[in-house]
């Protein structure tokens, strides 16, 4: 629920996305407000795209989009080659904010961060359409971009985790466009790279849309928990989930958070934990983050049912 935070403290999107002050003054407002049990940083899947260098669209009020997708050829990841993601300004500004969240909020609290997952962050180098072919046309080129696209969000995954964030959500919304053959072979063999490296901080896996046809998959990644959009059936899917995997979702953050009235979010809330009443590894949330225009009333009548 980062983004409805920007509205309690009357800064923009933006503002929250270059400046780590007021990022986590957000933050700090939102905990005050819900006291939730854990809490993570801004969703932004543009931190590392921007990062090494990509044109990216800022608006005040919504989260950032890459514009550009120049690589269409190995000899144009040469570019690239420079590139530390830690002498970033936005990026930096993250770790701070991850920083920051340890000192002004409870122990108790679980605080968290995102990152890209690295088949997200490869096509969005290379657009999400050619790297569609380029999985069956040119395998060898989508190899080099998960290659690095794994490094850039290695080391910022690291940072985080120095700074602080004790759960790193890898977030990975291309790879639904994936077979389970093929995602094995490009986004989860990458994206179990970048979790066999996390040290401390929990993993936990999120990709939008319908990902009954991965679950599997995602399972044999390794991660401590699994996060699944709206348009999931957890309760079946929660079934194929070992019980040292932790589920998470999924009301739906449009349809129920955003156009819906606090009578309603109740009862969506009280259907899906009467649905998985009996799974012990089920933690309540969203099916994906918030938008700003959420009705704060909707976010106080989801946390007193998740609490009833």
């Amino acid at each position: 629920m980062g983004y409805p935070g920007t509205r309690l403290t009357r800064s923009s999107i933006k503002l929250n996305e270059f400046n780590w002050g007021v990022h986590a003054w957000s933050l700090q407002a939102l905990y005050q407000r819900f006291r939730p049990d854990g809490i993570f940083l801004l969703m932004d899947l543009a931190v590392e795209a921007s990062g090494v260098g990509l044109q990216v669209r800022f608006p005040l009020y919504e989260s950032p989009s890459v514009e550009l997708h120049p690589v269409e050829s190995e000899a144009d990841l040469d570019q690239f080659k420079a590139v530390d993601i830690l002498k970033d300004g936005r990026a930096y500004a993250f770790i701070q904010a991850a920083a920051q969240l340890k000192q002004i909020l409870p122990s108790e609290v679980l605080r968290g961060a995102y990152v890209t997952g690295p088949f997200t962050l490869a096509a969005l180098l290379s657009g999400a359409n050619d790297i569609a072919l380029n999985v069956i046309m040119n395998p060898k080129l989508v190899y080099r971009l998960l290659e690095f696209s794994t490094s850039v969000v290695t080391r910022y995954a690291l940072a985080l985790e120095r700074a602080g964030a004790q759960m790193i959500m890898i977030l990975d919304p291309t790879a639904v466009i994936l077979g389970p053959k093929q995602y094995d072979e490009f986004a989860g063999r990458f994206a179990s790279v970048l979790v066999s490296t996390l040290k401390d901080a929990l993993p936990v896996y999120h990709v939008c849309g319908n990902t009954t046809h991965l679950i599997d998959s995602f399972v044999a990644l390794g991660v401590e928990g699994l996060s699944l959009d709206s348009v999931v059936d957890l309760p079946s899917l929660a079934e194929r989930v070992p019980p040292e995997v932790v589920v998470m979702g999924n009301v739906d953050p449009v349809g129920v958070m955003l156009q819906g009235r606090p009578a309603g979010v109740r009862r969506e809330v009280l259907r899906l934990r009467e649905q998985l009443s009996s799974h012990n590894n089920f933690i309540l949330s969203t099916g994906c983050d918030l938008p700003r225009e959420v009705p704060l009333e909707n976010i106080e009548a989801f946390m007193e049912a998740g609490r009833a």
